[in-house]
């Protein structure tokens, strides 16, 4: 596992910052472009670096809450070649599959990465601080 420079880490978290600043006052084109930004400043390659795999997640988050399928499935490629190359995520990245899928409604692959991470954090932790849409759908499929 790579570590960032500080100076890169840095720029990185400022351009984080400021998507997130534009996010919030509604520019949300402004606040996607400023996470490409900040995904840039990695060097290549850009998986092999610890940090990445946050930058994306937020990215996500932000790109599924919209709606934003197309742009999302470019940065959860991203995450899976993340998690592919470091394999330090497990559990958060099958929650994370499990938000994309069911976002690009395939409810079946959904569950099944939801299922997979509840069996290995052991519990729902990771549907704390999520849309409850989540929860509900998983406890919903459980049920039948």
């Amino acid at each position: 596992m790579a570590v960032l420079e500080q100076q890169i880490q840095d720029k990185i978290d400022k351009l984080s910052e400021q998507s997130y600043e534009f996010y919030e006052s509604g520019d949300k084109e402004k606040s996607y472009q400023l996470m490409e930004d900040a995904w840039n400043k990695y060097p290549e390659p850009k998986e092999k670096w610890n940090e990445s795999f946050n930058t994306v997640r937020y990215a996500l988050d932000d790109l599924l809450k919209d709606g934003e399928i197309e742009k999302a499935k470019i940065w959860y490629n991203r995450m899976t070649k993340i998690q592919k190359n470091l394999n330090l995520w497990v559990g958060i990245y099958e929650f994370y599959s499990g938000k994309y899928f069911y976002n690009k409604q395939e409810y079946s692959k959904a569950f099944n990465f939801f299922k997979k991470s509840v069996e290995i954090r052991k519990g729902l932790d990771y549907f704390i601080d999520q849309e409850p849409k989540y929860l509900k759908f998983f406890q919903n499929e459980i049920l039948t």
